[in-house]
């Protein structure tokens, strides 16, 4: 963790953590299932429990399968989704409860870019009004002074003035995804929440993105959390990785140490599946159909990924593992 020196009245100079930029603590999002008028009420966990911080440059990087819940935990910590339970600590302040209008002015300081560049733009507006639409809402700023922004930015993500009385459906899908970075960086935000940013980029333009958004990061002095089903980018782009499987984080590590000690099963699986990866290799089949499999509504006493681990105990059926910290920075959930 990064830390700041400080002088006391006696000028010995001491060591304070640094304050998170956020800080995640035990946030739960559920859905409730439709059921008959006098049946119990079920819930789909889509987030259940899940805590981290980030301190400001830094980049976690999510990771899981699909409906591991990475996109709802991050449209929760963004506000578009209303949290069940737990608490989104912003700049020390929770913003988990706030109304939509008391969460209104604090956006400027959390924004966040959608998955599809195409579907995120609304497809009447020009570039320039896309990326001015926020800077009128939040700072009202005249026509003259919004057109200014919009150029700075634009340039800022690697666009020319041009691009301004353009529409979406002009623009590759690249174009696009810099317009959203651009919409996204207008009201000068220290976090951004990145969903799935290059999935639907050609290979090339992938690294186009990517290596924009590092150097964004310098410049800006920017944190990320980055939600990617690919771990090259993952390896590539983040300090910290966060390893979610059913809503839950499973292992949360430094990169260097999930790639090179990961100590969860479920991290071990993901790993085996990049192409050319020998270090972890996987034996025999994963049944997915072992009876007793969690339901979506987790009523499950023991570990939530016990149906598919291959290195399955008694107890792991029994009992939910603990959050275990093997070093200051690498936390595990398993019995083993």
């Amino acid at each position: 963790m990064k830390t700041e020196t400080i002088s006391n009245k006696n000028s010995e100079r001491l060591e304070v953590p640094e304050v998170p930029l956020l800080k995640v603590v035990n946030l739960k999002t559920y859905f409730p299932l439709k059921s008959g008028l006098f049946r119990q009420k079920a819930y789909i966990k889509a987030v259940d429990g899940v805590s981290f911080q980030l301190l400001c440059g830094e980049t976690l990087g999510i990771v899981g399968e699909s409906g591991s819940g990475k996109t709802t935990l991050i449209k929760t910590i963004v506000r578009l989704l209303d949290p069940t339970e737990g608490q989104i600590l912003l700049n020390g302040e929770d913003i988990a409860r706030l109304s939509y209008e008391e969460m209104r002015p604090r956006r400027r300081h959390i924004q966040m870019v959608f998955q599809d560049p195409y579907s995120s733009l609304n497809p009447r507006f020009t570039v320039g009004q896309i990326i001015g639409e926020p800077l009128l809402i939040q700072h009202n700023l005249s026509e003259e002074k919004r057109i200014e922004e919009v150029i700075r930015l634009l340039d800022l993500v690697g666009l020319n003035a041009s691009y301004m009385e353009r529409f979406p459906y002009e623009l590759s899908g690249g174009q696009r995804q810099r317009v959203g970075l651009a919409r996204a960086l207008a009201l000068k935000p220290k976090l951004l929440l990145l969903d799935e940013v290059t999935s639907a980029l050609d290979v090339s333009t992938q690294a186009n993105i990517l290596n924009l958004l590092k150097d964004l990061q310098q410049r800006l002095s920017l944190a990320y959390v980055m939600v990617s089903h690919d771990l090259g980018v993952i390896g590539y782009c983040c300090n910290w990785v966060a390893v979610m499987y059913r809503g839950r984080i499973v292992e949360l590590a430094k990169t260097q140490d999930i790639f090179a000690s990961p100590q969860h099963p479920y991290t071990r699986l993901l790993l085996s599946c990049i192409p050319g990866s020998d270090t972890f290799p996987l034996e025999g089949k994963i049944d997915h159909k072992t009876t007793g499999f969690p339901g979506d509504s987790h009523t499950w006493a023991g570990c939530i990924f016990y149906s598919r681990c291959r290195e399955r105990k008694e107890i792991c059926q029994e009992v939910q593992p603990e959050e275990r910290y093997l070093s200051r920075e690498h936390r595990v959930s398993c019995h083993l």
